[in-house]
């Protein structure tokens, strides 16, 4: 998609990236899988958001992201699930799941007919 668009992975977001993965990895290797599972599935609540906005930019670019922020709710949902069974689920701070899945179409359906400016990433979260 982006050399149809002319652009290229941004090099700071990849090595950015790339230390986010090796880290996890140790974490697997140092607390086995709650850590992990317990991140993942925190970071997948960000994605959510950020494949909305972009499918709403897509529309306006004319192009088909949502489907991708439905899956990473998919994600988030299996790993948050997965890391509440874990004990340690008990002690760690918590964070307020994201919308109904059934929302995020209903929000791009609704900004497609009527694409104001793109409000701030939070808001999305509750609106």
């Amino acid at each position: 998609m982006l050399a149809e668009l002319g652009a290229a992975p941004d090099e700071r977001r990849e090595r950015k990236m790339n230390r986010v993965g090796r880290t996890i990895s140790c974490l697997c290797q140092l607390g086995g899988w709650f850590l992990p599972m317990y991140g993942a599935a925190r970071l997948e609540l960000d994605n959510i958001v950020e494949y909305e906005i972009a499918a709403r930019l897509a529309l306006l670019a004319e192009c088909e992201l949502l489907t991708l922020g439905e899956v990473e709710w998919d994600h988030e949902l299996w790993l948050r699930e997965q890391a509440s069974t874990h004990w340690a689920w008990k002690v760690m701070p918590r964070w307020k799941p994201p919308v109904p899945r059934a929302s995020i179409r209903e929000r791009y359906e609704a900004f497609a007919k009527d694409p104001r400016p793109i409000v701030c990433r939070r808001s999305l979260l509750t609106r």
